[in-house]
C-alpha cells in the first residue's frame, strides 16, 4: 500500500479515505544520474491542501512502510474547480540550490568530489545536505589541478566529474540525512525476473547504433609525454577491429587518445582492446511494462533502479541480464507501471556468474547489494 507525506504529515492514504486524505493520478518516477519527479492531484476537501508550498514542501512516497521517492514540490497548478496538480523533483535537484565560488586547487577526483558536496552543504538548509558514502570510481589521473574561475551550481560541477570519469550517482537516505555514494557499478541481483507469459505485459526493444565502431584506432603519450602507438606489437596496423562488430555493422573506425600515461605499447593494445570491446555493441535500451510481483508476494523483491534484472521472452529473441535504469510507478494503477531496461554496467560479469537462480517466486539465495532507497 502507497502512501504520501509531506513534511512527514500523511496527506494520502488508501485506508483512510473517510478521513479525505484521498489524491488522484499518483506516479513517481526515478532514473539513474537524474533526480526523478512525483505527480498528483489533491482536491479542496483534503485537510492539507493548503499546507503544500513550492519548493519548501517535502515529499516522501512510502510502499508498505518503507521509503521508495523523496523530494520536494517544484510547482503546483490550481484548476477551475480549485484541484491542484502538483509536480516534485527528487533530491537530486537540490543541488541546483547552491552556489560554488571560483576555486584553484590540486586533489585527486575523490577529494573534488567531496569538496563539492561540502560547499553545498554551507549554501543550504539541513533537508537539502547530503552525506558523502562510498566513491569508487576509477581515478587514472589522481591528484590534479581543478579550477573554474566563474560561480557555478553543485549541479553542474558534479555532473562534469560525472562527465569526465563516468559512473554512477546512488542517492539514499540513511534515516537523518541525505546519502550521495559515486559508484562505478551499483547494480545490484534481485529475486525477480521478467518473463513472457507471466508478468511481462509489452516490451520494445531499441538499438540505436549511431555512436557504434567496430574498428579503433588507439594512440597515447608515455610519462615524458613521447606519442605511443601499437604498430610494433600489431604487424605494423595501427588499429585493431572487432569480427564481431563488423558483421553486425559493417567497418566503422573511430580513433580515441587515451588521457593517462601509457607504459609501453602492449600497454596502449590492452586499454584499446578493452575500449574496443565494451563499444562494439550499439547503445540498446529495453522499455517493459511489468506487473512487479513484489506486489503480489513479499518475499519477492521489489523492482528499482540498478537492479540487475534477467529478462526473457521467447517471442521477442530476448534472455539477458540487463540493469533497470528508469522506473515509472502509478500508485493506484499499477498495470501501468514501465521498467527501462539498459545497458549492463563494466565490471558486472561478476555478479551475472554468481547469479544463478533468479527467478520469479521468490526465495532464491542472491547476494545482497546496495540498499539503493531512491
Amino acid at each position: 500500500m502507497y502512501e504520501i507525506y509531506a513534511d512527514d504529515i500523511l496527506i494520502y492514504s488508501p485506508d483512510l479515505i473517510s478521513d479525505k486524505l484521498y489524491i488522484t493520478n499518483p506516479t513517481y518516477e526515478k532514473e539513474v544520474n537524474k533526480s526523478g519527479s512525483c505527480r498528483f492531484s489533491i482536491f479542496p476537501e483534503n485537510p492539507y491542501y493548503n499546507h503544500l508550498k513550492a519548493l519548501k514542501t517535502r515529499i516522501v512516497v512510502k510502499d508498505n512502510g518503507q521509503e521508495v521517492w523523496r523530494g520536494r514540490i517544484l510547482n503546483m497548478t490550481t484548476n477551475f474547480d480549485k484541484t491542484k496538480s502538483v509536480s516534485c523533483e527528487g533530491v537530486q535537484s537540490f543541488f541546483v540550490d547552491s552556489i560554488i565560488r571560483p576555486f584553484k586547487h590540486t586533489k585527486t577526483m575523490a577529494d573534488q568530489f567531496r569538496y563539492i558536496i561540502d560547499k553545498h552543504n554551507e549554501e543550504v538548509e539541513d533537508f537539502k545536505k547530503f552525506t558523502v558514502g562510498t566513491i569508487d570510481v576509477d581515478d587514472p589521473y589522481g591528484s590534479k589541478e581543478w579550477e573554474k574561475t566563474g560561480y557555478s551550481t553543485a549541479k553542474e560541477n558534479i555532473e562534469s566529474i560525472l562527465s569526465d570519469y563516468g559512473g554512477y550517482f546512488v542517492i539514499g537516505w540513511n534515516g537523518t540525512q541525505n546519502t550521495i555514494s559515486y559508484r562505478k557499478n551499483p547494480a545490484k541481483t534481485t529475486n525477480q525476473a521478467i518473463d513472457f507469459g507471466e508478468n511481462l505485459l509489452n516490451l520494445t526493444d531499441t538499438v540505436n547504433p549511431s555512436n557504434v565502431f567496430t574498428v579503433l584506432i588507439p594512440t597515447g603519450h608515455d610519462a615524458n609525454d613521447n606519442p605511443i602507438d601499437i604498430k610494433p606489437i600489431n604487424d605494423g596496423k595501427d588499429y585493431i577491429e572487432s569480427e564481431e562488430g563488423i558483421n553486425l555493422y559493417g567497418r566503422v573506425t573511430y580513433q580515441h587518445e587515451f588521457s593517462e600515461t601509457i607504459s609501453s605499447a602492449s600497454d596502449l593494445l590492452q586499454k584499446g582492446t578493452d575500449f574496443l570491446t565494451k563499444n562494439i555493441k550499439a547503445s540498446r535500451t529495453i522499455s517493459v511494462k511489468a506487473i512487479d510481483l513484489h506486489m503480489l508476494d513479499a518475499t519477492v523483491d521489489r523492482i528499482d533502479v540498478f537492479d540487475l534484472l534477467k529478462v526473457r521472452s521467447e517471442p521477442h529473441g530476448v534472455d539477458e541480464y540487463q540493469m533497470c535504469t528508469k522506473i515509472k510507478i502509478d500508485l493506484q494503477s499499477p498495470d501501468n507501471n514501465e521498467y527501462i531496461i539498459g545497458t549492463v554496467p563494466e565490471g558486472i560479469e561478476a555478479v551475472i556468474a554468481g547469479t544463478s537462480s533468479v527467478s520469479i517466486s521468490g526465495g532464491s539465495s542472491l547476494p545482497n547489494g546496495d540498499n539503493v532507497q531512491y
